[in-house]
């Protein structure tokens, strides 16, 4: 007995096949097998957002993966995925596909795609694009370690149909924040990608799209920073540029490095609490010591 359900975006949506014709096309024994398409496919994709399942007795030795092809029979599968119990999540094509065509998903023995051997065929077909782009800025574009960076993404189209914003700053495919507008401090220099994901509702589907940045955290100048308020000012440069010509690559420079960040941001944020305070260590600090800095040819 085969069962397919559909709506109104996706054509044959899921298919269960019982264990009579699976163990007679695949030689063991299946309680369900299915296919899920859980976002409608638009043109231009190259990926499918799915969900396969398969639970058997013999799992362990012949395990059934996914494959897709278009209505020719040409395999798209640019790597098949092992079902295993279940597997989920985005589908990678070997190229994109456009509206009109129709796509079979499915779930088979290991080998070439073959769709006589299907044991849970799907069969979408691509819409027209939506034209979805999810876009975000941020602010300072370079940030210092532990200076909090401002993101927004209100220039993502089209806005009226944004269900949830999920930010992910930390790399690790979790969401760290929500909503349109978010704020992060990173704690260590270097190159970080943040990934955005927008969730759109449009006539009753869900569509998940995301987009990504890098950014480049610079390791702090603190009270520097905090005199001149921006990290960018052309003094906070030259005494960076100070700290990683020559107190860098040093004993005794890595020390007192160290002992500098361990120590400066709660006086960089008492400094940058009051104009007064941070005039008069602009005044009597930062910029005496850029000077030498670049008097000694310090400075790039």
């Amino acid at each position: 007995m085969c069962v397919i359900t559909c709506n109104s975006a996706c054509e044959s949506v899921i298919a269960l096949v019982d264990d009579e014709d699976i163990v007679a096309s695949f030689g063991i024994a299946v309680d369900a097998t299915t296919v899920e398409i859980d976002q409608p496919v638009t043109d231009g994709d190259d990926a499918i957002r799915l969900t396969a399942t398969a639970s058997n007795e013999l799992l362990a030795d012949q395990d059934p993966v996914v494959r897709v092809a278009d209505a020719d029979g040409t395999d798209l599968t640019a790597e098949p995925e092992t079902v295993g119990a279940a597997w989920g999540g985005e589908f990678e094509l070997t190229e994109s596909v456009t509206a009109g065509e129709k796509l079979t998903v499915a779930v088979q023995p290991p080998g070439e795609y073959d769709f006589d051997a299907a044991l849970a065929p799907a069969t979408p077909t691509v819409g027209e694009s939506l034209d979805l782009e999810p876009a975000f800025t941020f602010e300072p574009e370079s940030p210092d370690v532990e200076t909090e960076v401002s993101f927004d993404a209100s220039s993502t189209e089209p806005s009226s149909d944004v269900a949830t914003y999920s930010w992910d700053f930390t790399g690790n495919e979790e969401i760290d924040s929500d909503g349109q507008e978010a704020t992060y401090t990173f704690s260590e220099a270097g190159e970080h990608e943040v990934v955005l994901s927008v969730q759109f509702e449009i006539d009753g589907d869900t569509y998940v799209e995301t987009t990504s940045q890098t950014v480049h955290v610079r390791e702090g100048c603190f009270i520097a920073t905090a005199a001149c308020v921006t990290p960018d000012h052309a003094q906070v440069e030259t005494l960076r540029s100070f700290r990683n010509q020559t107190l860098k690559g040093n004993p005794i420079g890595e020390f007192a490095v160290r002992a500098y960040y361990a120590t400066s941001p709660p006086i960089a944020d008492w400094i940058a609490q009051s104009r007064r305070r941070r005039k008069t260590v602009r005044a009597t600090v930062v910029r005496p010591a850029a000077r030498v800095a670049s008097a000694l040819g310090l400075s790039e």
